[in-house]
C-alpha cells in the first residue's frame, strides 16, 4: 500500500479519512475539488495531522500560494510548525501538568 493507491481508493468529496497500514497513517482531507494527504507514523497525533491539512487547505482556498516557490516555502513553514510538539496544545497542557506535579 502506498499513497497513490490510498488516494485512488478514496472519493474526492469525502470530508476526512484516516487509513492505517504497516505502522503508518494516511490522513486524507477532501473538499470536493482537491485531496490533501499527510502520511505520519503511528505515534504522530492525528489531530495535529488534520490541523496541518486544514491549514494547507485554508492557504489554498485563500489563494495565498501564487507560485511554486511561495507554495514550497509556505508548506515548509507549515510542516515545521505542526511537527514541533511545542505547538500542540494538548502536549503543552500535559507538559504544564507534569511540571506542576
Amino acid at each position: 500500500l502506498n499513497a497513490k493507491k490510498v488516494l485512488q481508493s478514496v472519493n474526492k468529496s469525502s470530508d476526512k479519512r484516516c487509513i492505517a497500514h504497516n505502522g503508518l497513517y494516511y490522513n486524507i482531507l477532501g473538499d470536493g475539488s482537491f485531496m490533501y494527504l499527510c502520511v505520519t507514523e503511528e505515534s504522530f497525533s492525528r489531530v495535529t495531522a488534520f490541523n496541518f491539512l486544514n491549514a494547507i487547505k485554508a492557504n489554498n482556498a485563500n489563494g495565498n500560494r501564487r507560485n511554486q516557490l511561495d507554495a514550497t516555502n509556505s508548506l515548509k513553514k507549515d510542516v515545521d510548525f505542526f511537527s514541533d510538539p511545542k505547538n500542540d496544545k494538548i502536549t503543552r497542557i500535559r507538559d504544564d501538568i507534569a511540571q506542576v506535579k
